[in-house]
Parts: structure tokens; sequence; C-alpha cells
């Protein structure tokens, strides 16, 4: 086995049975705007601010914007499958009006991210010491590209996922240029609303720095990506072509992809990811494009490369690797002993790098940084106890 990075405490194939729910509004005083929201997390019993399931796992987050005129409880099987897999997710419940504004929703969609993460450190609050430090901003149709416009306003936002994606004023695909996270777009083959090639197709080309995934459904519509709406249902019953599949299809087909992809771009499951990929390549009732893997295998370099310095070694819960000198940007990937890529992470400005939090089985693990500017290569050999 080798070291992974682990910013979380969890395994990523933990199921939970209870949610808990509670109801936010936090106070943006830069825009004396209140953002209301509706918050869900995995409890050890269902119920209205019920404390955070009873272990030590720190839960990524999700925050998803609604679709235009839909309401957040139109996302709850989505929601449901989520949290149970081990997610916290907050559904901002502004600009649900007939006149939204696009960027004031994707500045919400960013706020909220930004104070749960925040409620890890207030030893007061319900979340202390339970928030991972990863964040996926998200959405349907307007959420969608609400999303997008996102980015900018919170630093800590890690990756962004949509479903069916809508152009926004200002402009998604204006702002999907300048992404550099991990993307996935997932469009709908038969959506009549917000068709692919005049929408999600042109964020996902603008996206030129970002490792990208994009699949779209064969025969699934535009509100069919989340339950029932009424609203949404009277706008698409005046377009065509309609739904070629069911809802529950269309849905489950959604989770099959949206799900592990989750899991590997916020809870550095490597596996995951290539199970995503392996479906993916291998499923007839969709079309993707890409830019990347989520994970791959290389070969082992040997070990005459420059080696790296790392303490303690052996380790038990944490390491440190020297990187020797401060390093304008670097690249550390992390490799079992078959040659497997298991995670990687860019750092910045940085002349050593804490690793804590490993929640790992005793063996021998490989850490490999590159140093981006001058192309070099070093290693170490690390054991855990």
């Amino acid at each position: 086995m080798l070291i992974v990075f682990l910013t979380t405490f969890f395994s990523s194939k933990a199921q939970y049975n209870s949610i808990g729910h509670r109801s936010e509004s936090f106070n943006d005083a830069s825009r004396s705007r209140s953002v209301t929201c509706e918050i869900y997390y995995p409890a050890d019993a269902s119920g209205n601010n019920v404390p955070v399931v009873s272990d030590t796992v720190h839960f990524p987050v999700l925050v998803f914007g609604h679709g235009f005129v839909m309401a957040y409880t139109s996302y709850a099987t989505l929601r449901d499958s989520l949290v149970s897999r081990g997610y916290i997710m907050a559904f901002p419940t502004t600009e649900s009006g007939f006149s939204p504004s696009h960027l004031e929703f994707g500045k919400d969609i960013a706020f909220v991210a930004e104070q749960i993460q925040l409620t890890n450190s207030i030893i007061t609050d319900l979340f202390y010491n339970r928030v991972a430090t990863t964040t996926c901003v998200m959405g349907h149709s307007m959420g969608g590209g609400a999303s997008f416009l996102s980015v900018p306003f919170f630093s800590g936002i890690t990756a962004i996922a949509n479903l069916a994606a809508a152009e926004t004023s200002p402009s998604a695909v204006t702002a999907a240029s300048s992404l550099t996270i991990p993307a996935l777009l997932i469009a709908g083959g038969n959506d009549c609303i917000t068709p692919a090639a005049t929408n999600q197709l042109l964020m996902y080309n603008a996206m030129s720095n970002a490792c990208k995934n994009f699949v779209s459904i064969n025969g699934a519509s535009h509100c069919q990506m989340g339950d029932f709406n009424l609203n949404c249902s009277l706008g698409e019953a005046t377009c065509s072509p309609a739904a070629a599949i069911t809802r529950e299809v269309q849905q489950e087909k959604i989770l099959q992809y949206l799900s592990p992809w989750l899991d590997a771009v916020l809870k550095d499951d490597c596996q995951a990811g290539i199970d995503f990929q392996n479906l993916r390549d291998n499923d007839t009732t969709i079309t993707f494009l890409q830019s990347c893997d989520l994970c791959t295998s290389t070969a082992i370099d040997q070990l005459s490369i420059d080696r790296l310095t790392a303490v303690p070694n052996p380790f038990d819960n944490s390491i440190t690797v020297d990187l020797g000198e401060t390093l304008p940007e670097c690249k550390v990937t992390i490799f079992d002993m078959s040659g497997r890529l298991l995670r990687q992470q860019f750092f910045y400005g940085q002349k050593s790098v804490l690793i804590d939090n490993l929640s790992l089985c005793a063996g021998t693990y490989l850490v490999q940084l590159l140093n981006v500017v001058k192309g070099e290569k070093k290693q170490v050999l690390a054991v855990k106890n």
C-alpha cells in the first residue's frame, strides 16, 4: 500500500441510514443579504437539528442550486442518495421567483459553501469538527449555470458538477473558461429546454484547464433530472422531443455516474474513479467526452531518482514531506507498490507538506514529487506502522 493524502477520515463506501436536517439563514454582510438554505447530513436518527452521526468521519460539502421556479424539494431523491453516501448537502432557497438574479444566486451558492466550511471551527456548532475540506458546487438548469458563476466567490470550492446546466446572465459559458477544478457535466439526450449543443457543450468546451467529463444520457429529458415539479413539467410540455426513458431510469443513471465521481474527487477514492471510468467506457446508453481520467495506473520509476525526505518514517497517523526548497508549484503523486496511481495533488509556494489524518493499513507507500517548473522528480518510500 502507499501513502494517500486523505483530507477526511472516512470510508467512501460507508452508508448512513438516517438523515438530519437543519434550516439556516446565513447573513452576508458584504451584500446586506440573508441567504436562507436547507441542509441535510448523516445522522444516527432522522430529524431536525439532530446531532451528526456519532463517529469520527469528516463529510465533504455539496451545495446545490435549484432550477428556475423550482423548489429545493424537487431534488429529494438525489439528496437522500448522496447524503446517505456520506455528504453534507445544502440547498440555497433564494432566487426562487420569476425574475431571479443568476449572479446573486451564484454568490449565494458560494456563500453557503463558505459558511458551512466555517462551522467546522465553531465549537458550539452542530458541524464542529465534522466538515471535510472538499466542497463541490452543483445545480440543475438555472442552478447548474449559477454553479459556474459561484466559483470565483469562494476559493474553497474544489469541484463542480451539474445537471442540464443552463446558460445564464452573466454567462456561465464565459465563467467556465476560467475554471481549473474537476468538473462533471451531465446532460439529457432529449433535453428540449436546455439542449446540450447550446448549453452544456459550450460550457464543457470553454473549460480549457480543468479535468472535465461530459456525460449525455440517451433519451433523458430536462425535468427528469429531478423529482416531479409542476412548473418544470409545464415548460417542458411546450417543446420536443419528450423523454424516451422513465424518470426512475434517468435518475438511477445520473447516480451511477455522479456518486463515484464525487467519491473520487472529494474523498480521494481512486477505486471509485476507476469504477466511473469503466462504466463510462462500456455504457451504450450514454455519449461522453473527457479530458482526463480520474485514476490511472503507471509504473514506479527507478528508485535512483533523487530522494525526498519524509519524517517520521515509519509513521503512524501523520508524516511531513520536505520538498527541499520553496517551490512555486509542485505535484505530489502517490502510488501503491504495484505502480497504481492512488492520488495526486498540487501545492503552491510551499517548502514542506504535512500529511495527517492518515487512515491506512500497515505497509509500504511511494511518494513522488514533481517540480512543475523544472520538470524534476524526487521520491521516497515510507512505511506505515
